[in-house]
Order: structure tokens, then C-alpha cells, then sequence
């Protein structure tokens, strides 16, 4: 049994070295930045959070009004029912994150592995994004860590267990993620390494993941938000707007929803207020097209018939629209906004003795003048850039980059769909996909280049 755990540890030295060296840098930012960067919805979760850890343990009480993902409060809950601190959490994904960089740059097997390291450290967005409280932090793990499984040749016993937390941070983190599932089941079915067994066994573990995520808000009697709705009000609300000519007859169009005169004319002056995201008139309480509003009894069904209508009516304004949110989500014509990065939220960081020092605030302003002169901002330069360093490859490109590459685009493209605003968050898990294969493509060229030369 010993000379097992030896030899164990000697195989695979550099990964433990690699996991101690992620820790240490996931610990060190979590301190300087304590105990993370915060956003709105972060108040939400933590209050979740806790309300699972004191109650819904015990099976006591019922929750309502609850829009945020349930999985990553499900996870901090834990953090909360055993008095761990919620700094921990943070180090946690930042660590996750750290590791699962390490392992995808290694997986790729490009040349100069320290340069893409370092690419990594230096990038202002890429290093302070460990510490950012969104999903799609661990949205990103969980993506990166299921595509090594799906393209490796060899599945292991370990594999299935990371196949079940991969799935779970995917699809428990993102709803939008469920766009990729039909190619992460066509990728098992067509894998020539693997018999019918195991691709049955690799579907139902992924299936069992996705259950549990559905399950949880009916464990815990947890009542979530139709948020989705939000979307499709928005775009009504544009292609009212956009209509030609006369559109009189759409100025109370969505008045009866909510049972509100003048509700409509408010949702307009509001999306004209901020064209970036629907939060003017969805999240405020003095508005009426407010999700709280459109929650009750029916108003949901209503309003996305109300959706179904117009673009029935008015097909041609309703295919402008849509153009342009996806533009807009691709970064063309306006870059993505910086948002949801503060540094302290409504000023309520205090209740979790957040450092106000100087060292926060130098990290705090490297992410955010990071983030506004970052390709982030442009996806479509960046899935051009891509495209462009596949075809300047002088042999053919490794098939596990192409695959890297459709993933990405297909996670994001889901927020074609419908989405909330047009933000660099939503864009991060694609970003970070693309950064990985863009710098590991580039090495490749240069190393190419370099014994041409010689």
C-alpha cells in the first residue's frame, strides 16, 4: 500500500506541485481582494445561502422569490452550516480555476507551457476574474474540465466522478448551458474509443447531474423567478419600438399583462434610458414591467404570448431586432459593457469585513481598466482571431482545438436566445476557451517559424 502512494505521488509530482502552486496564488489574491469582488447578485446568493444552512437542513420553511442559480448557493450553504469562512469559497473556485488552466494548457501540449502561464498571470481579466463572484467562474471550470474528458482517448474510474461535477458546475451554473448538451452527447456517442457501455454509463451520469439541478429548488421548496421572461419583454419592447409608421396600436401593447395603464410607454422610456441591458424597467420596483409584477398568476404566459404576437405580426422588425442583439452580444457595432464589477456594492461589502486597503484597490482598478481594453469586450475580433491562427497553421491543427473552439461559440451563441444584457461576464467562459486555444495555436506558429528558420 505504501509503495502504491509512492509511486503515485512520483507519477504525478508535477501536478501536486502545480495544485500547492494554485492554492498559494488562489489564496493570495482572495487576501488582497477579501473576500472577493462582489455584485448584486452576490447579496443574493450569500442570503440563500444561509437561509439553507439554518433552516432547509433541518427541512424547515419555504422560500420565494428567488431568481439567482441554486447550485453555487446550494455549495456556499455548506461554507455557512459549518461556520467555515466564506473567503474559503473564493479560494476555493479561484484555486479550481488555477488548477484547471494548468491541466487544459498541459492537455493541449503546445510548446513554451511557461509563456502561456505567464499570459495567464499577466492578463489583468484572466487573473482577477478567479476572484469575481459570477457562475461563469466555475462555469468555465466545469466547461474546460469536460471537454479533456470528451476528447481524451482513455476513460478512467476517476473520470466518471469528474464527469458528475463537470456536468453539475455546467449546467448547475448556467441555464444557458443546456444549448451544448446535444454536442456533448453527440461527441460521446461518436467516440471510437469507448464501447456502448461506457457511452451509456457517460450519458446517465450526465443525466443524473442535470436532475439534480433541476431537483434542488423542489428539495429545498425553493420557488424561483421566471426570469427568462425579462428577455422576450425586452425584445417586444424594441420591436415596438422599431415598428414603422404608424404603431399607435402598440402604445398599451403591454399594459394588460401586468393589468398596468401606461406600463408599456414606461418599459419604452426605460430601454431608451439604457439600451445595454433591460434592468431599468425588469429589476426596479417603481417600474411596471418589473419581474415581481410579471411573476403573478399568469402575467409570464401572458407576456410571452404577447412576445409570439408581434413577431407573428411583424416579422421583418422583429428579424432587425434580433440582428442587432446579436451584434450587440458579439460586440459589433458597441463593445460589451464592464459591469457588475464593483468594488464595494451598496456599500454592504462591510458585513463581510471586506479589506478596504490599497492593495484592493490597485486589483480592483487592474481589472477594470483590464477588462476595458480587452478583447472581451469584442468577441467577434476574438472568434475572427481565432479562425484566422486555425488557418495559418502550416500542418493541420490538433482536432481537440477545433472542438475547444466549437464549444465556445455554441456556449455563447446560446445567449442569442434570449439575454439580459450585453456584458462581458456572459462572454468570459467563451474568452477563456478562446485564450487557451488562441495562445497554444500562436506558440505553435512561432516554434514552426522558428526551426524553419534554422
Amino acid at each position: 500500500m505504501r509503495f502504491k502512494i509512492l509511486k503515485m505521488l512520483k507519477r504525478y509530482k508535477n501536478h501536486i506541485i502545480a495544485l500547492i502552486i494554485c492554492c498559494i496564488i488562489a489564496a493570495v489574491l482572495t487576501h488582497i481582494s477579501y473576500p472577493g469582488f462582489y455584485f448584486s447578485d452576490s447579496y443574493s446568493r450569500i442570503g440563500i445561502a444561509k437561509y439553507i444552512a439554518d433552516y432547509k437542513f433541518s427541512g424547515m420553511y419555504h422560500l420565494e422569490d428567488v431568481y439567482v442559480q441554486l447550485m453555487p448557493t446550494f455549495i456556499m450553504s455548506f461554507f455557512y452550516k459549518y461556520n467555515i469562512d466564506i473567503g474559503w469559497y473564493t479560494t476555493l473556485c479561484a484555486a479550481s480555476y488555477f488548477f484547471i488552466t494548468y491541466i487544459l494548457i498541459n492537455y493541449l501540449n503546445a510548446p513554451y507551457k511557461w509563456l502561456q502561464y505567464c499570459f495567464f498571470l499577466i492578463n489583468p481579466v484572466l487573473l482577477f476574474s478567479s476572484v469575481w463572484d459570477v457562475p461563469d467562474l466555475m462555469g468555465s471550470v466545469g466547461l474546460g474540465l469536460i471537454l479533456i474528458l470528451l476528447t481524451k482517448n482513455k476513460f478512467f474510474k476517476i473520470d466518471y466522478l469528474l464527469l458528475f461535477i463537470s456536468s453539475v458546475l455546467i449546467f448547475g451554473y448556467r441555464v444557458n448551458a443546456y444549448v451544448i448538451l446535444p454536442l456533448i452527447f453527440f461527441l460521446i456517442v461518436k467516440n471510437k474509443n469507448t464501447i456502448k457501455t461506457e457511452k451509456l454509463f457517460q450519458c446517465s451520469i450526465i443525466s443524473i447531474a442535470i436532475i439534480l439541478n433541476l431537483l434542488l429548488p423542489i428539495i429545498y421548496k425553493i420557488e424561483k423567478m421566471p426570469i427568462a421572461v425579462g428577455g422576450f419583454v425586452w425584445e417586444t419592447l424594441n420591436v415596438i419600438k422599431q415598428i414603422p409608421g404608424d404603431s399607435s396600436k402598440y402604445n398599451n401593447y403591454l399594459d394588460d399583462v401586468i393589468s398596468k395603464k401606461g406600463a408599456t410607454e414606461r418599459g419604452l422610456w426605460a430601454i431608451e434610458k439604457d439600451d445595454s441591458s433591460l434592468n431599468e424597467f425588469f429589476w426596479d420596483y417603481r417600474d411596471d414591467l418589473t419581474i415581481f409584477n410579471l411573476q403573478k398568476g399568469d402575467n409570464t404566459k401572458k407576456a410571452m404570448q404577447k412576445f409570439f404576437n408581434i413577431v407573428k405580426e411583424n416579422p421583418k422588425t422583429y428579424t432587425k431586432v434580433k440582428l442587432y442583439y446579436i451584434c450587440r452580444i458579439m460586440g459589433i457595432f458597441k463593445p460589451l459593457e464592464v459591469k457588475e464589477i464593483y468594488y464595494d456594492r451598496w456599500k454592504r461589502m462591510y458585513k463581510f469585513h471586506f479589506k478596504d486597503s490599497y492593495e484592493r484597490r490597485v486589483a480592483y482598478d487592474l481589472f477594470i481598466r483590464g477588462a476595458n481594453y480587452n478583447l472581451i469586450r469584442f468577441p467577434w475580433v476574438l472568434f475572427l482571431l481565432t479562425l484566422f491562427l486555425f488557418v495559418l497553421q502550416k500542418k493541420q491543427p490538433d482536432k481537440k482545438l477545433s472542438i475547444f473552439y466549437i464549444f465556445a461559440f455554441l456556449y455563447y451563441a446560446s445567449f442569442f436566445i434570449t439575454t439580459h444584457s450585453f456584458e462581458i461576464r456572459y462572454f468570459f467562459p467563451s474568452y477563456y476557451l478562446l485564450c487557451i486555444i488562441n495562445v497554444s495555436m500562436f506558440l505553435e506558429l512561432f516554434k514552426q517559424n522558428l526551426l524553419k528558420r534554422e
